[in-house]
């Protein structure tokens, strides 16, 4: 996200949980922004959105690797983080969310497990989901709102990635790799991408 609003420079910050999901603040106005689409759900900027793109998951190896110029900034988490970390990855692991992130949402989409875990990608306001364990064996190549793509595990990241095929204007996909009840509190028409045609 491009942290600038009306020709201001904006600072964010983590600032709590809403609907299970990070909550964005500037600490200049005090507003609330979703972290996927840079909207102003809340405070002076409502209804304002930043200006996103797409953030993959990767690792600095691989950054300095295809971009060798880049520079690369690594925080070292402290032992508080690293363990809430390793927490949470277990409890999604066996299929269980703290409560603390279960008072933040209401369950109103029952399509898929809550905590099924997947490549979500949008443009505009149409949006889908791919289960992860839809691309554990093979690739996905279709074309979606005009835009061909290829769904994939990334070989390196191990993490599924959208990649835009087509020559057209779209070079890029907005996507987040996400827990099903996060990406259908943001996007809830969203479709699901299925085996059948």
């Amino acid at each position: 996200m491009t942290p600038i609003v009306r020709d201001r420079k904006l600072t964010f910050a983590a600032y709590g949980l809403y609907q299970g999901l990070s909550l964005l603040a500037d600490l200049e106005t005090q507003s609330y922004w979703d972290h996927i689409t840079g909207e102003c759900i809340r405070g002076e900027f409502l209804g304002e959105k930043l200006v996103v793109r797409p953030l993959l998951h990767t690792r600095a190896d691989l950054v300095e690797k295809e971009y060798p110029n880049a520079q690369v900034a690594i925080s070292k988490l402290s032992w508080w983080r690293n363990w809430t970390t390793h927490v949470m990855r277990m409890a999604i692991q066996n299929k269980w969310l703290p409560p603390m992130f279960q008072r933040q949402f209401k369950r109103t989409d029952q399509r898929l497990d809550a905590l099924e875990m997947g490549l979500g990608i949008w443009h505009g306001k149409e949006a889908k989901f791919y289960p992860e364990r839809s691309l554990e064996s093979r690739a996905i190549q279709e074309t979606w709102q005009g835009i061909s793509l290829l769904i994939r595990i990334h070989p390196e990241t191990k993490i599924p990635v959208a990649e835009v095929q087509s020559e057209g204007k779209e070079k890029e996909i907005l996507q987040v790799h996400s827990l099903w009840y996060g990406f259908v509190a943001t996007f809830p028409q969203a479709e699901i991408f299925s085996e059948e045609p």
